[in-house]
């Protein structure tokens, strides 16, 4: 073994030597050991699987420095029996400490992107904190645990289905982990198609690319609530991993159970029973995303849309059954305003979202909008505003709100859109509003 790659392993082993290493780590040391020790039929093999981490970081080195290293190993493979083993006992040890040391290194910086790890399990960590409702996850999602349930075979292709996991003409849809809480619940997944995906639209707002899952016949429904809920254009809010792997988290709304209008002409107020296991079935008829809008000038430099309807998708359907635990441990909950004047709203905080539901009086002649702590805007979540009332908090204070109520027509015409911040926004507020008022959302 050559000076550099002992160097780098002596480094490597001194940097990770006060990490504590994470259980899923830990589980994945005994394999990699077990690799190593499986690979260990000839000395030959026993110091390349200790070295294998290694020879990929420095397949890219200059031909001079591969030279050297050639002559050198050709060198050892010269030297007597006794110094061989004793080159290929000391390769073995360093070759584990350093293989598992780079795998702790790998580990800690992105799991997901270790090879022997699966994306299952992790995808919250991958993409929590760039989800429109970003935040740490990490504390609060669990993962689905699956087992095995039935083997199908469809008609291209056989495979065996479980619980979280289904497969229809090899395409795949996995759940990986959920969590819920008073105001929404979310869930992970992981998306395989069988062919490439296309290069889809990336919205111009947040610039990412989104897959969605079928707002006509794909619904949700609930043991607390059975009547099936239409999924409108519901993103799943993630990224392409490959040309055919998507991750992401699909987030439903609660508030979207009292308005859905097929489901609850009425409106009625349906309560989520708080820190309680509940079962959600989410049927998936077909997934689909949008495909990117073209442009063309004429002769005068006007600019016209050519494809602004197309899209791609594919048709399923997945069926699945989820449990999850409401979490109410953190959410607050706090009542404002008066049903003889303006109205009564709700704000419910909950750790990546505030739910404002508003009553107004006249609903049709007032509008809602909240600042932070620090005169900032809130703004709703959901890319097509479907969730209308929700508004992710990652990078807000809101420790305290102001919620104000306008007239609508002079709130649409005047107010929004302004574009200012801070002190310069709390005051336009304050010289408008119809009614105001202060809430402390830092604690129940």
């Amino acid at each position: 073994m050559t000076n550099l790659k002992l160097r780098l392993m002596t480094n490597i082993r001194l940097m990770t030597a006060s990490i504590e290493i994470p259980s899923v780590v830990q589980e994945k040391e005994a394999e990699v050991f077990e690799k190593i020790r499986n690979a260990s039929g000839t000395s030959t093999s026993t110091s390349d699987a200790g070295a294998h981490f290694f020879d990929k970081a420095e397949s890219q080195r200059e031909t001079s420095t591969s030279t050297i290293e050639a002559d050198t190993l050709n060198s050892e493979k010269n030297n007597s029996g006794k110094i061989r083993k004793f080159h290929v006992r000391r390769n073995i040890s360093i070759g584990i400490a350093a293989a598992f040391a780079f795998f702790c290194i790998l580990m800690i910086s992105n799991p997901v992107l270790a090879e022997d790890v699966p994306v299952i399990g992790h995808i919250f960590a991958q993409v929590g904190e760039k989800m429109g409702f970003a935040g740490d996850y990490s504390d609060y999602a669990k993962p689905l645990s699956d087992e095995k349930s039935s083997e199908v075979s469809t008609s291209n292709t056989d495979t065996t289905d479980s619980k979280y996991s289904k497969t229809v003409d090899g395409n795949t849809i996995t759940l990986s982990e959920v969590y819920c809480n008073d105001n929404a619940l979310y869930v992970s997944m992981e998306i395989k198609s069988k062919d490439k995906f296309p290069d889809t639209l990336k919205w111009p707002v947040t610039g990412k690319q989104y897959i969605f899952l079928d707002g006509r016949d794909s619904t949700i429904s609930f043991s607390f609530y059975g009547n099936p809920v239409h999924l409108y254009n519901a993103e799943v809010d993630g990224e392409f991993l490959d040309e055919n792997t998507y991750i992401g988290v699909f987030r439903f709304p609660f508030k979207v159970l009292k308005d859905d209008p097929d489901a609850n002409p009425e409106h009625h107020d349906v309560a989520v029973p708080k820190d309680s296991e509940i079962t959600a079935s989410l049927h998936i008829s077909e997934i689909y995303s949008y495909l990117p809008v073209e442009e063309q000038k004429n002769e005068s430099g006007v600019k016209s849309i050519i494809n602004d309807s197309k899209n791609w998708w594919v048709e399923g359907p997945w069926d699945f059954e989820i449990s999850a635990q409401v979490d109410s441990s953190k959410t607050i909950e706090k009542t404002v305003g008066n049903a003889e004047d303006y109205g009564v709203i709700t704000l419910k905080k909950s750790p990546f979202e505030i739910t404002a539901d508003y009553q107004f009086t006249k609903p049709d002649d007032y509008a809602f909008a909240m600042l932070d702590q620090n005169g900032k805007l809130l703004l709703r979540g959901g890319i097509f505003g479907a969730d209308l009332e929700s508004y992710p908090i990652a990078d807000y204070d809101t420790s305290e709100v102001t919620v104000y109520v306008f007239d609508y027509d002079k709130f649409f015409d005047d107010l929004k859109g302004k574009g200012l911040t801070g002190e310069d926004m709390r005051t336009l507020y304050d010289q408008n509003a119809l009614w105001k008022e202060t809430v402390d959302l830092s604690s129940k």
